[in-house]
């Protein structure tokens, strides 16, 4: 029985081939899409799943109201909060805590500039499970002096020799004794640090570190006991800082909150200030989930619609075989072993091109995907087993409950109508579906073009910058400073040098303290703060709204501050010409008001510019140098020279700014990209199915057209019979789409301050898009039909 199943499948297969390769090339495409999608999808939500009490792991979140207004909600924390959580409660068993820098690292005669610095205690290795590959795990790990470095580094620095013992310095001052190495940090880690600090040796510098209660620049992590509802915990944590801070909130009117956020939701679900990095988006995998669906669906749809467009050939069989003696599981057995397959074809080469794409994949989404071998055999079985049934089912039911009597008579069936309209519905859905992704291929290029030529109000062009040097010696280093301005300004293709401590497209990270002087209130308020020079302003093209710019030859300047346009109204100002000549009072001190500056966008366009306060101490954190784009390199060149000149043993760090800023958009350009691949992925799956159903059909209406010819019909009217059915069914799927696609595309606007419109012409576009691509398809097998010799359509009647 099986081996004539078999060979009734092989011989419909020769007979018609070109249906099964449209069924397995539209089945391949599909399910290697849909699997490269989950693999990613896996990927993002496996983020720090590796350690072993992942599940009791919580990170300690702060949040500052000032006056009941939220001013901000951090991923640090302060840090006397965890060894006071671990005293408190004891369901907390474990705390650690770290803090991020950076610095010049010299070994010998090699300098490396580090930005995966942690100062960390050494419950950091038991708390979490980093694994070492060098060293003995104890409490001794990160004693005062000792460090821990990852394989990584230890390479870069030691080549083949032991690291052991080995005595690195940090920015020229600070030694450190190597205590063990670190396997490298998994990819999957939103923790990823390349050398471990002692964190004791911050302590011993200022008992702060240990015990303060502000300053939340201390990441903090806690591992509660199992089976704790860390809600519980939370709601107890107000209370202890009630006890410790509460007579100091009341009196400076604020409040200091905690909150414990899980481990494994920090990737997807975490965007705060200070996070360790940028972390992904719970909302994107929502977003290409629901695309491999799509796409898988549309896949299964192609194969049940060619299937049942051709019952009406297969129903001759079907009444022949039944005549025969066949029973109805025999004919379901038939039809459904056609399926399985095809399908079983169609996983094999999928297995293949996913094992083949999945490196340039990986490449192409930043991702560290890779091919979980325990889980997709599973995957591709549940696929295997889900496509076969939903492909065959419908087919095989349909044509094995057709009658005998009514076949051999060349009478159809009622069922025949309904399959039809269910065939016509689900090209439809699929049509829907391309429309959708379309407008959505459409607005996510618009927006991302439109960010990118938005006027963020400061001047970043032709900007190159310059990471500050951190090995320096402190008594020569504004010497060094101002020579080094001195000689890169005199260069014919240099503009302008600025020095600030922060540049546009990075994090704030200095936030003090300021307020208006108001008898008897504290006014104060926390506020992101840029320390810059006099040139500052020129070089990025600011304009001074009200009052002066600083002056180096005003030595007050130091306690003089600038203020952007937000900053107005959030310190109480109703207008920059009453800020001018206030005093501001705050934890740096008091400092009056010298002038006020336009707004700019410190960071991506997802938000507003915020309040920001300038002041008259730029340090060395970044250098900015307005260049010639054209003569780029020439500059380049000078300033590698003059670099190892005036600060040796730095390493030399740049970067074009508008280059920098737009990499905040960089996850939205990858979804975009992403978005667009699987789109004309299914698409093209839709359109192969459309041919199938063009051909199919352009065959059973042979004779008509012959007919037809025969009367004078043009080839013009004969297009439009052949096609008319498909216009209907692409504008049914364009009503549709259109409220669908509105209503996904203006929630994933929602999260940008500055967003393009939804203009009428995306969505008519996106129709016309729909429309050609499907005529497009059906007309090649339209125009040989309409332009064949009607004798040969009707030399057999």
């Amino acid at each position: 029985m099986i081996v004539n199943y078999l060979r009734q499948i092989l011989r419909g297969i020769r007979s018609k081939k070109t249906y099964f390769l449209l069924n397995l090339l539209g089945l391949t495409t599909g399910i290697t899409a849909f699997v490269l999608i989950v693999l990613w999808v896996k990927t993002e939500t496996s983020f720090d799943q590796f350690h072993e009490n992942a599940q009791n792991i919580y990170r300690v979140d702060y949040k500052l109201y000032e006056e009941e207004v939220l001013e901000l909600y951090s991923a640090a924390a302060v840090p006397v909060i965890g060894p006071l959580l671990q005293e408190t409660y004891p369901e907390v068993e474990q705390y650690t805590r770290f803090s991020r820098t950076e610095g010049v690292i010299k070994y010998n005669n090699l300098f490396f500039k580090e930005k995966q610095l942690f100062f960390a205690e050494s419950s950091f290795f038991s708390l979490f499970n980093f694994q070492l590959a060098a060293g003995n795990l104890n409490d001794d790990l990160l004693a005062v002096n000792k460090a821990v470095i990852s394989e990584r580094a230890a390479k870069k620095y030691f080549n083949n020799e032991d690291p052991i013992g080995k005595v690195i310095t940090l920015n020229g001052n600070d030694k450190y004794s190597i205590s063990a190495v670190a396997k490298n940090v998994p990819e999957n880690s939103h923790i990823k640090f390349d050398i471990l600090l002692s964190y004791e040796n911050l302590i011993n510098r200022n008992s702060f570190f240990d015990n303060g209660w502000f300053g939340p620049s201390f990441q903090t992590y806690v591992r509660l006991a199992p089976g704790t509802d860390f809600k519980a915990t939370e709601r107890k944590i107000p209370d202890l800082v009630e006890e410790n801070l509460g007579d100091f909130m009341k009196r400076a009117f604020f409040l200091a909150e905690f909150k414990l956020r899980p481990l494994l939701d920090i990737h997807l679900n975490s965007n705060l200030k200070n996070e360790l990095g940028v972390n992904g988006n719970r909302s994107h995998v929502q977003f290409m989930s629901i695309i491999a669906l799509l796409v898988l669906v549309i896949a299964f749809i192609n194969y049940i619609n060619m299937a049942t467009a051709r019952s009406a050939e297969r129903a001759s069989e079907v009444g022949v075989r039944k005549v025969m003696g066949a029973i109805r599981k025999h004919l379901l057995a038939q039809f459904l072993s056609e399926s399985v397959i095809v399908n079983a074809t169609a996983i094999i080469l999928s297995l293949g091109l996913v094992i083949i794409l999945l490196p340039i994949f990986s490449d192409f989404t930043g991702s560290p995907v890779s091919i979980p071998w325990g889980t997709l055999p599973i995957i591709l079985i549940v696929i295997f087993l889900i496509s076969s049934f939903s492909t065959g089912i419908i087919p095989a039911t349909y044509l094995s409950r057709l009658s005998p009597s009514l076949i051999l008579r060349g009478k159809g069936s009622s069922r025949s109508q309904k399959v039809s309209r269910l065939r016509n519905g689900l090209v439809v859905f699929q049509f829907a579906i391309s429309v959708i992704l379309i407008v959505g291929t459409i607005v996510i290029g618009k927006q991302l073009s439109f960010l990118q030529k938005q006027n963020i109000g400061i001047d970043i062009d032709q900007m190159l910058v310059v990471e500050g040097p951190k090995a320096v010696n402190n008594e020569t280093y504004t010497n060094s400073l101002d020579a080094f301005r001195s000689e890169m300004v005199q260069l014919a293709h240099v503009k302008q040098m600025t020095v600030s401590t922060s540049v546009p497209g990075e994090e704030i990270t200095i936030q003090p303290v300021y307020g208006k002087l108001v008898d008897g209130l504290n006014t104060e308020k926390k506020i992101d703060m840029i320390g810059i020079d006099q040139h500052f302003m020129d070089t990025y093209g600011l304009k001074l709204i009200a009052g002066r710019n600083f002056d180096k030859n005003y030595t007050q300047d130091i306690r003089e501050v600038i203020l952007n346009e937000s900053a107005l109204p959030y310190l109480g100002f109703s207008s920059a010409k009453e800020a001018i000549g206030k005093r501001l009072t705050g934890s740096p001190g008091e400092a009056d008001i010298i002038g006020v500056v336009n707004d700019y966008n410190q960071q991506s366009l997802r938000q507003k510019p915020y309040p920001m306060i300038f002041c008259n101490r730029p340090n060395n954190s970044w250098y900015s140098i307005k260049v010639n784009a054209s003569q780029a390199d020439l500059v380049i060149s000078k300033l590698e020279n003059l670099w190892g000149q005036k600060f040796p043993g730095n390493p030399l760090k740049y970067f074009f700014l508008d280059e920098h800023f737009n990499e905040q958009y960089r996850a939205d350009k990858k979804i975009g990209s992403l978005f667009m691949l699987f789109s004309v992925l299914a698409i093209f799956i839709a359109c192969l199915g459309l041919l199938g159903l063009s051909a199919y059909a352009t065959a059973q209406r042979t004779r008509e057209i012959g007919v037809r010819k025969v009367n004078g019909a043009k080839v013009g009217e004969v297009l439009l019979i052949l096609n008319k059915d498909f216009i209907k069914w692409v504008a049914m799927a364009f009503v549709i789409a259109v409220p669908v696609a509105w209503y996904a595309m203006n929630k994933w606007l929602g999260g940008f301050a500055y967003k393009t419109a939804l203009s009428w012409w995306i969505f008519a576009l996106s129709g016309i898009l729909a429309l050609g691509i499907a005529l497009l398809t059906v007309s090649w097998q339209s125009w040989k039909a309409a332009t064949r010799n009607p004798v040969e359509a009707l030399r057999y009647e």
